[in-house]
């Protein structure tokens, strides 16, 4: 039976992600089995789905018919589902959610703040009025953060922030995500294409198809993924190559 997965996160030989009616079953699909997992009555996901350190996923969680929310981690070897409720002060649209060194970030951002919550499995710490906090936000490989704003990107790190702003290669783009590769170049996509800084500071804007980037990743070979409008990009170091 065909099952519409909703967001997808892959772990160890893993997909994941939301399917069923309003994506409350969660579907974990491995390497010889498919396992299903419903979600229980009078909490609805978010479609905030993110792989865990110790097995399972984590969930954002809403109560049905709006109201408080909590995230949730589903264990699948007891095939059961814990949650914890975030804290009153903090009851914001969540726009990201990401696992780093057993500690879950949750990012926030509504018309009128934006707000980073982390989560040791036991404590909430937290800040907010942050107005670099965007409407996404990306991972990079030494830990640091990364969001968008306008004709620029912010990178987050554990008590100060670098803005990338105003650079010829950014101008008129509205940053929709980043990317860094192991040689330590920088890549920023968005409405007017990709951009890279290369590690020694100097920019370039490579052509592409479409000049429309949505998405960026970089896998665990280091080739660079692009998802455009028009069909997905890789490069390997040296070459582009484009899927359709």
């Amino acid at each position: 039976t065909s099952r519409r997965l909703i967001p997808v996160a892959a772990a160890q030989h893993e997909l994941w992600g939301l399917s069923g009616r309003a994506g409350r079953a969660v579907v974990r699909y491995g390497p010889s089995e498919v396992g299903v997992y419903a979600v229980p009555e009078g909490v609805n996901p978010t479609r905030r789905i993110v792989p865990s350190a110790k097995g399972g996923v984590w969930l954002g969680l809403e109560k049905t018919g709006g109201g408080g929310r909590s995230i949730g981690r589903l264990d699948p070897a007891a095939a059961a589902l814990r949650t914890y409720p975030l804290p009153e002060a903090w009851q914001f649209p969540w726009n990201a959610m990401f696992e780093d060194h057993d500690t879950l970030w949750v990012f926030f951002r509504s018309a009128e703040t934006g707000a980073i919550l982390q989560f040791d499995g036991k404590d909430w710490y937290g800040a907010r009025d942050l107005e670099f906090v965007s409407e996404w936000a990306a991972l990079a490989p030494g830990g640091d953060f990364w969001f968008g704003r306008d004709q620029g990107a912010v990178r987050y790190g554990p008590r100060t922030w670098t803005t990338y702003q105003g650079q010829e290669q950014l101008s008129g783009t509205e940053v929709a995500c980043a990317a860094e590769d192991g040689d330590g170049n920088l890549w920023f996509g968005g409405t007017a294409g990709l951009a890279r800084r290369h590690a020694d500071g100097t920019w370039s804007r490579p052509a592409l198809v479409d000049t429309t980037v949505t998405d960026l990743l970089v896998d665990r070979s280091g080739h660079l993924w692009v998802g455009t409008l028009r069909g997905v990009h890789r490069f390997d170091g040296h070459q582009w190559r484009r899927y359709t």
